[in-house]
Order: structure tokens, then sequence, then C-alpha cells
């Protein structure tokens, strides 16, 4: 159960209670429910629920953070290889700046990028290709190139292709493909027949994935964070020790320092990779002189947060505390190794993973 800040009287008569982000007094009706993990990333029974978040800055972290994290990383692709979220017609990853993919067979589309987008059935994403035009030497030197910026063949000779080339084209309708080859005679390529690459299924291509991790989806990883240490601990979350965070979270001052890195290793030692994939973690703890919060979603980062950087006249030695977010059972259990408290970390998540990407 979330303990708020003890409430006061506003004049009127009103409850009200102070945010744990923007720090302003407000009454309780301008206060709604934030969820300490996003519920794009599951729902769970009991779950995790902060009431002193209030509306305005619910509202900013739903569309600038969340949606971000949800649509831009490779932790919001994730949800739909496990099956926590079902794709819509809009559906598309790899199409941003922030996660691409190339095919990475050594086959004849080898490089191309590709993007996700939802099956003819909408019931799962596939693999798409983008409009592209390949150019491949005898001596197996390609590339590929978006049909907007189709280089010249003076750029591939300073590149180092050798002529004649072998081009190809993926993503591209019959109809188009004569006007790319006009394209292609203007950039002074002579004329000679495309050769169409289909797209292949899911099953049959192996691709590579390259994502960053810019400072928005880094602020959502921080808010997970925060959220929890306010979950857990309401009272040492409204100490002015934790307010550079809040600021981070809230506004991204210009010229601060991030307080997120990504370090190595999983927070779910002694279980298998497979059924570890499924599952999202979140931790706090005292690490004098810091508060640091940990965050690991679908086990592909492991995040540690500097939640309070020192500060403390009274060190908050109570903070340790961590939680397992298990989206298939819709479960949270106690991140802990003691088999006496909450259900052993053995017994999660006993669906079976697809292959990880």
């Amino acid at each position: 159960m979330v303990t708020a800040d003890p409430e006061s009287r506003a004049q009127g008569g009103s409850p009200s209670r102070t945010c744990i982000y923007c720090r302003e007094f407000k009454t309780a009706s301008d206060f709604n429910r934030e969820h300490v993990v996003p519920d794009a990333f599951g729902r769970y029974e009991g779950a995790f629920v902060l009431t002193t978040v209030c509306s305005t800055c619910n509202a900013y972290f739903g569309d600038r953070l969340d949606i971000r994290l949800a649509r831009d990383s490779i932790e919001g692709l994730d949800r739909y290889e496990h099956g926590v979220k079902n794709p819509t017609g809009k559906t598309q990853f790899g199409r941003s700046g922030l996660l691409r993919a190339r095919v990475n067979d050594g086959g004849f589309a080898d490089g191309a990028e590709v993007w996700w987008g939802p099956s003819p059935e909408g019931d799962r994403l596939v693999l798409h290709f983008d409009p592209q035009v390949g150019f491949e030497d005898d001596a197996g030197k390609r590339t590929w190139c978006r049909t907007t910026s189709i280089p010249t063949k003076q750029e591939l000779l300073a590149l180092g292709f050798a002529f004649p080339l072998d081009i190809k084209f993926v993503g591209i309708a019959e109809a188009e493909a004569l006007q790319i080859q006009r394209l292609l005679v203007e950039k002074g390529f002579g004329p000679s027949p495309l050769q169409r690459v289909e797209g292949p299924t899911p099953a049959e291509i192996d691709i590579d994935i390259k994502g960053a991790i810019d400072r928005t989806l880094m602020r959502a990883v921080a808010k997970i964070a925060f959220n929890y240490l306010a979950y857990q601990y309401p009272a040492i979350a409204q100490m002015s020790q934790f307010d550079a965070v809040r600021r981070y979270i809230r506004h991204d001052p210009s010229g601060s320092t991030a307080p997120v890195t990504v370090i190595g290793g999983n927070m779910l030692a002694g279980v298998e990779a497979p059924r570890a994939f499924l599952v999202h973690c979140a931790a706090v703890e005292w690490q004098p002189p810091q508060v640091v919060g940990h965050v690991q979603l679908f086990s592909r980062f492991r995040y540690r947060i500097v939640l309070a950087d020192g500060g403390f006249l009274i060190p908050p030695t109570t903070v340790n505390k961590g939680h397992v977010f298990d989206p298939m059972n819709h479960q949270i259990v106690e991140l802990t190794s003691d088999p006496h408290r909450g259900r052993p970390i053995s017994e999660l998540s006993t669906v079976e993973a697809p292959r990880r990407r």
C-alpha cells in the first residue's frame, strides 16, 4: 500500500499534498496514479502505484518519457517478442534514430536495413525492408542506400567500388522500379535491369540490431528507480538530497550530468537466461554516501542510477530493497536470496521464452 505524505488542509478544507517531482503543493484532486513500472511493460496483481505524482507531471512523463521507452528502445521491442504487447496497425520499430537493424545473413540482401511492423494477421511483428538500392562489385564489396540518397557513380568509385556493379533493390514496388531506374541513369549508371529481392520471413533471416540509449531513455529509466524508491520509502524520497535527480527526470537541465550508467551483470543471479528474459527488476540500496537504484527490463541492460549523491545528516541505512516484476504471470516478487522471504526466485516464470534476438 502506498504511504503518501501526510495530507494537510488547504484553504477551504480540501486535502492537499506535495508532488514528489515538481514539488508544488496541490489539492488531492490534482493527483492521479503513477505506475512504478510503466504499464506498457506489464500489468500486475497488487501493482506498485504512486499517488504522490501530480497529473501535470504524470501527463508529461507519459507523453515524453514512457512513450519513448516503449517505442524507441530495444526493451520496448522485447514486449512484442515476449507477448506482453500485441501490435496494432501503427506499430513500427527500427525507423527511429535510436534503433536500427540490418540483414546479417551473408546472402543477397546482406546489409539491407529492415524494420519491424505488424504481420498480415496482426498478431505479431515481422521484418520489412525499407525502400533501398544495393550495389555490389565482383569482389563482394557491397552497400545499401535509401532511395532518397542514391550515390553517383563517381561517389562509389571514390569509395573503392570496382565496376561493373550488380544493382538490386528491396522494398520497392514494381511501379516504382522504373522511376528508380531513370534516377540511376541520371546518377551515371548505364541502363541495366534491376534485380529484386523479396522480403524473407522472420525465420529465414538473421539481423544485426544496433541501438542508442539517449538522455530521454535514461530519464525514463531513472524515473522507474525513483518511483520505486518513493513507493518503498515515501518519507525518504521527499528529502532534499533527491532534488537533483527529480530535476533531471522532470526537466533535464542543460549541462547536467546524467546520473544513469549501464553496468554489467544480471540482477537475477542463478536464473537460467531464457526465463530471466521474461521479467523486470527494480531495486534501491544505500551505498555510502549514495542512494543508488538499479533497473533491468527483460534482462537487457542493467542500469545504475545515482538517486542521491550524499549530503545526509542521518544516513538512510534502511534503504535496501528489490522486486521482480513478472509480466507473464502478472506477479511481483521480492528480490531476495532468502527462501523464507516471499517466493523463491527459482519458481519464477515457467513460460518458455522465445529465442533471444
